[in-house]
């Protein structure tokens, strides 16, 4: 009996120390579950943070881009606005380069410049074909519209303005200029 108490004990030591190494080895894989887990916590918080800070980075970004946004369409407005104005400049320009006259009749193969031309002779205008940029007649009977030439000098223009509106009278009553 004492044989078998004695290899009890032996299978209950063998256990015993069975138990303890597989103890270690369990303490041992915890130790290394523990600094995994450790490690993985610290890259989630060195993640976290990134992500903070990038979400105020984008955050400021998208501040920043409506800013500019507001900026640039107030921008575009101003300078539509600005481009608005340079062409109704332009065209109040143009239409002062633009003159009417009336009171010519219709003729077969007529050149409307040479009428302008002849008109503004009698109206002592000095103005040649290169100061008229184009001359047709209108709808309306007995109408030659044409344009003078910008680059014409504004006294010479404006002497022709005025002689459409006052001395086309003298032309009626025969008091022109002749040269």
């Amino acid at each position: 009996m004492e044989n078998i108490m004695s290899e009890s004990l032996r299978d209950i030591a063998m256990d015993f120390k069975l138990l303890l190494s597989e103890m270690k080895a369990i303490r041992a894989e915890m130790r290394l579950f523990h600094n995994s887990m450790t490690d993985l916590m610290t890259a989630i918080k060195m993640q976290s943070s990134r992500i903070d800070s990038i979400e105020t980075r984008i955050s400021a970004l998208e501040d920043k881009s409506k800013c500019l946004q507001r900026y640039e369409v107030s921008t575009l407005e101003e300078k539509v606005s600005q481009l608005k104005s340079q062409i109704l400049e332009r065209d109040q320009d143009l239409f002062a380069n633009y003159i009417q006259i009336a009171g010519f009749t219709d003729t077969s193969g007529e050149n409307t410049a040479d009428i302008i031309l002849a008109t503004a002779k009698k109206l002592c205008v000095d103005l040649d074909e290169h100061d008229v940029v184009s001359s047709e007649r209108t709808v309306e009977c007995c109408r030659t519209s044409f344009v003078i030439n910008p680059m014409k000098t504004y006294q010479a223009v404006e002497g022709f303005g005025g002689a459409v509106t006052a001395e086309m009278q003298q032309l009626s009553t025969g008091r022109v200029c002749h040269e």
